[in-house]
């Protein structure tokens, strides 16, 4: 009976603590979100018309410091999230461009597959609830609200990385270029998006840069340069190192 006793003990205790921890995590998570996500422009309006936006997610939030609009560049980029979402972020936030800006879009055909289905917390918080409407979505409110447990994945590898990148450790670091394998299918798919945002954004009569991940394989970025070109004066950068992350994005 004693040990019994001593067992439920040591797991209530390690419920306790869980429970502690995860709670912790849960607020770490809002706290660094209200920091990364873009600032409203109803609430801030020195942040109209801003001489460029940054859309992107993947590495070039990993890898690239900016202070905050340090720059006179909107920062639109985070942890992880679908190019359809960053096509969304951008029909969001495009009008924090001044006339004839520039709009930047990074894209990491790495990431493109894996994250192809993706929603995340972070979705819900900074895409305009109008667009998961029109694409007959609604935000899970329960789920948004405690992401450390719903979306564990996610904001585990987003606190981790945060903290990471607060430690300075990725400025030690070099960024490698994709390994992901060509896809036919794949390169279509994501050149017809880039393709659509670069459209979005002539149509607005701002100026379209797609920043594309370098890959092992030099021809899948070649296809996807070509495709996005099709939608007008569409200029490509290729991002070899992290420096090219500073001097194409933040110039």
């Amino acid at each position: 009976m004693e040990q019994i006793v001593k067992v439920c003990v040591i797991i209530a205790i390690v419920v306790i603590v869980a429970a502690i921890l995860c709670y912790l995590a849960n607020k770490a998570y809002f706290k660094f979100l209200r920091h990364d996500k873009p600032t409203s422009y109803f609430k801030d309006l020195k942040w109209r018309n801003t001489d460029s936006i940054l859309i992107g997610q993947g590495k070039v939030f990993k890898y690239l410091y900016p202070k905050k609009f340090q720059q006179k560049v909107y920062m639109c980029m985070t942890y992880k999230r679908s190019l359809d979402m960053d096509y969304a972020a951008l029909k969001t936030y495009f009008s924090h461009v001044k006339p004839n800006g520039t709009v930047k879009i990074f894209a990491d055909y790495g990431d493109y597959k894996k994250n192809l289905k993706l929603r995340t917390p972070a979705d819900y918080e900074i895409i305009h609830p109008h667009i998961f409407m029109a694409i007959k979505e609604r935000k899970p409110k329960r789920k948004t609200k405690y992401p450390i447990v719903f979306y564990a994945a996610y904001t585990w590898g987003y606190l981790f990385m945060r903290a990471f990148k607060m430690a300075g450790i990725y400025k030690k670091t070099e960024v490698k270029p994709s390994r992901v394998p060509y896809n036919k299918e794949d390169i279509n798919a994501m050149g017809a998006t880039l393709r659509e945002m670069a459209a979005f954004v002539l149509e607005r009569e701002l100026h379209p840069v797609i920043l594309l991940m370098d890959n092992k394989d030099k021809t899948i970025n070649q296809e996807l340069a070509e495709l996005a070109r099709a939608a007008g004066d569409v200029e490509i950068k290729v991002i070899y190192n992290n420096n090219d992350f500073k001097t194409a994005c933040l110039n």
